[in-house]
């Protein structure tokens, strides 16, 4: 891998806020209940920084299949901080699924989460 090129620290210093980050246990197969999957569960919450921001009007317009709402956000990241495709994000009184990861880490020190917005009372976005 190449040489990083931009450094961010700066303004991650200037726009970080604090969230939650709920990860999950990895499943396994219960073999002395046939083989069943058994489903992770949910990890402690863990505290994270980073940049959270809604989604711009490019990233509304451009999105193909209509996926993204203006309930969603992008969230900046810098390394090594990571997060996963499924994890859930708390921050301002509302929950968030990692939906896509965009990872920059050839040219900087950061890479970008798309989350979706979680409804109350659903574990779907």
């Amino acid at each position: 891998m190449g040489q990083q090129i931009f450094y961010f620290d700066e303004v991650f210093a200037a726009f970080c806020v604090s969230f939650d980050a709920i990860k999950k246990s990895e499943g396994y197969r219960d073999y002395s209940n046939g083989g069943q999957w058994v489903p992770g569960a949910d990890l402690q919450p863990e505290p994270m920084e980073g940049i959270i921001v809604p989604l711009s009007n490019d990233d509304l317009r451009f999105d193909t299949e209509g996926r993204y709402t203006e309930k969603d956000r992008k969230i900046y990241l810098q390394h090594p901080q990571r997060l996963e495709k499924n994890d859930r994000v708390h921050f301002d009184g509302q929950d968030y699924r990692v939906f896509d990861v965009k990872n920059h880490e050839v040219y900087a020190d950061f890479s970008v989460y798309i989350v979706k917005g979680i409804d109350k009372g659903s574990d779907s976005p």
